[in-house]
């Protein structure tokens, strides 16, 4: 059984009181992971210099260690509170001020900004909503409320949050640009910063038009997506930024929950589609974290955002305040490397070619590659010169509409669109089955498509399809024909992006969409992989020829394949 890993999903590591000593970090980076958080609301911790630490130690192991500033906005956090247990029943009343560290009254500085838009009745909830207060009275001095459900412990700098009102927040206060300007005096100059509690779209391009003034262009952007909001207008935050963080852990206290779920897969679709990286944050392992045996539930949650596509996951308490920091980024990473690896059983597919099977005397050539390769040209100018030949090139499911897909299997190229049409609905699957056996006897399925194609789309992108295809081709008796020999195009980035720019604006639409560096890598690495999987299964009539058109025109691409291939 042979392998293909898919890109690999970084994990981000926040750091705090149990992760940031030298050995600690040092630990960390052995155990994967790639990214390190800091979240800077917690004013009282040296950021700069555990920042620089995690630099140096990441250079003195050669590991690419990404820094990112969580810049907190001017969220409301309690102000200098004793501990304080609360729980149902207990009154707790609130002021627009720091506070002392004792007294009857709560500060929670800049909460005058809620008043006239929270009124009794409303929510609010801290330590990420297990305590749920109700507003019984927001005076001209005061806010009075009652822990309606829910108890621990609360203490200062604890964040609270009034899902039941809005509020635009600045997304940075002077304290962050502070922090920004030390980190330039020491030299430092993190990869990434993060802007928390975003609701629109101008908010955040005013705040990053704002610290542009004095950052480098090298630090990109990352928006947090942690409000209802920017929710609704998720498309536009995505292209207006960098990157993006599905923050769980304030939006699932804004959202109703059994919305989450789908709420987190569409915001890595829309991502992924503007080829920006998308991180999926909260919650992860924090079970583990205290008690150092996983649940179930955890481990398929990490497996679920390996399969949707996020670039990373960040851990945030399991790192913080932790009995098994390392233990966590270690699981973490294994979770998500088993989760990207698909197993692809090349015999299953690999029988006869199609010279070999009665009336399929002539080759048959698949041309692969990306899109913007050439593709298209090459197909046509071959098939002037060798009419004999069959060629052929993969055309993916996105395209089609399942109409569109029925119609082309009624058809007489109805073979040629089979194993594309098992990648869409289980109905439209059980129609196929019951039209093969109505029209062939026996059932038969000779594919006239690249098979390859169909695995480096469906597998690259969706892994959880594969293993759907294959029992309905085993169930149905299904035979596959693949080509004699592939031809994968490929070409640098900067290549593909000229000439992709080159097309009229209407060819070039779907293109755009995969001009990004780590698509080209993801499928450049599989067809690498590919030709390596064939050659391992030792059946020397299947050849996969990888040939880079970089330096090579139109034409000196069609002499070049027409050598390989005669």
């Amino acid at each position: 059984m042979k392998y293909y890993e898919l890109g690999s999903v970084d994990v981000m590591v926040t750091i705090g009181p149990t992760l940031e000593t030298v050995e600690g970090i040092a630990s960390a980076i052995d155990a994967g992971a790639g990214w390190f958080r800091f979240p800077t609301g917690y004013r009282n911790r040296d950021h700069v210099a555990h920042a620089l630490l995690v630099r140096e130690v990441a250079e003195s192991k050669g590991a690419d260690a990404k820094i990112l500033f969580d810049l907190p906005s001017e969220r409301l956090r309690l102000g200098c509170i004793s501990p304080r247990e609360v729980a149902p029943g207990v009154e707790l009343s609130f002021s627009d001020s720091d506070g002392k560290c004792s007294g009857d009254h709560v500060g929670i500085p800049g909460l005058d900004k809620l008043r006239g838009t929270v009124t009794p009745g409303h929510r609010v909830l801290a330590l990420d909503g297990r305590i749920v207060l109700r507003v019984l009275d927001f005076g001209s001095g005061l806010m009075r409320t009652v822990v309606e459900r829910g108890s621990g412990r609360l203490q200062t700098s604890n964040s609270v949050v009034f899902p039941d009102s809005s509020v635009d927040f600045s997304l940075f206060e002077s304290a962050d640009v502070d922090l920004l300007r030390k980190a330039d005096a020491a030299g430092l100059v993190p990869d990434w910063i993060a802007l928390s509690m975003v609701t629109s779209v101008g908010q955040f391009n005013s705040a990053v038009t704002a610290l542009r003034d004095f950052l480098p262009n090298s630090v990109r952007f990352m928006a947090k997506l942690e409000t209802r909001e920017i929710i609704l207008n998720s498309e536009g935050i995505v292209q207006a930024s960098d990157g993006i963080m599905v923050a769980r852990g304030d939006l699932g206290l804004v959202v109703e929950p059994e919305n989450m779920p789908q709420i987190q897969e569409r915001l890595v679709e829309i991502a992924k589609a503007k080829g920006k990286p998308v991180i999926v944050a909260t919650q992860f392992l924090e079970n583990f974290a205290s008690s150092g045996v996983p649940q179930r539930c955890e481990l398929t949650d990490l497996a679920a955002a390996a399969w949707q596509g996020a670039s990373g996951i960040m851990l945030g308490k399991e790192t913080v305040f932790s009995d098994h920091p390392i233990e966590s980024i270690e699981l973490a990473t294994r979770c998500l490397k088993a989760a990207s690896r698909i197993r692809l059983p090349i015999g299953l597919f690999l029988r006869e070619p199609r010279n070999l099977l009665p009336g399929g005397s002539s080759p048959l050539i698949a041309i692969e590659g990306g899109n913007g390769v050439g593709k298209t040209t090459l197909i046509e100018r071959l098939r002037a010169t060798h009419p004999d030949w069959t060629i052929r090139r993969g055309v993916p499911a996105a395209w089609m509409e399942p109409q569109m897909k029925m119609r082309m299997i009624r058809d007489a190229d109805w073979m040629a669109s089979a194993f594309y049409f098992f990648s869409g609905s289980m109905e439209l699957k059980r129609e196929l089955a019951q039209f093969i056996q109505q029209q062939v006897s026996p059932p038969k399925i000779c594919l006239d498509r690249s098979l390859w194609s169909t695995l480096a789309v469906h597998v690259g992108h969706d892994p959880k399809r594969l293993a759907k295809l294959m029992p309905m081709l085993e169930l149905m008796g299904g035979h596959v024909c693949v080509p004699n020999k592939t031809i994968v195009l490929t070409a640098s980035p900067e290549t593909l992006r000229r000439r992709v720019s080159e097309k009229e604006a209407s060819e070039r639409v779907f293109d755009e969409l995969t001009q990004n560096h780590d698509y080209w890598e993801q499928e450049s690495a599989f067809y690498h992989w590919l030709r390596e999987a064939v050659a391992e299964v030792g059946l020397p009539q299947f050849q996969v020829e990888i040939v880079n058109t970089d330096n090579l025109s139109s034409a000196e691409v069609v002499e070049y394949v027409g050598r390989l291939i005669s």
